[in-house]
């Protein structure tokens, strides 16, 4: 359950959703046996920050770095929508991706950072223009 409505259901399943709408969100389990009966429940509220995309301008063929805000346990970077960098990182560890845009045109790059102990899960996206 997702802030109290059925997000998915069934033996195995399993989901990721994206919130659009930044705040706190309740996400909630419960598995039941065949008999219908309760074998284990879970509940806890996950904090989103969605952030306005950042504009910037490149020369094509430079190297350009982006850091991943502090505090996330995981790091996923993705660019025009492809995974291309998935790391672990420390508590207070920030992780640095660097690009080198190759092709001019605009790209986006997205940085997701979460943190499995507290649920919390960021975005941040890049739009940039190569030159």
């Amino acid at each position: 359950y997702v802030d109290g409505e059925l997000e998915l259901s069934g033996l195995g399943e399993t989901s990721f959703r994206t919130w659009p709408e930044a705040g706190s969100h309740e996400i909630s389990f419960i598995a039941r046996d065949p008999d219908g009966h309760v074998v284990a429940r879970w509940s806890d509220t996950t904090s989103i920050s969605n952030e306005e995309a950042i504009a910037t301008t490149v020369r094509k063929g430079y190297q350009v770095p982006f850091s991943s805000p502090p505090g996330y346990s995981k790091v996923s970077w993705y660019l025009d929508d492809k995974l291309v960098s998935e790391k672990h990182t420390g508590p207070s560890e920030r992780d640095t991706h660097v690009v080198k845009f190759r092709s001019k045109g605009t790209h986006t790059l997205t940085c997701v950072a979460s943190d499995s102990e507290t649920g919390d899960f960021r975005r941040i996206t890049w739009t940039v223009k190569v030159k």
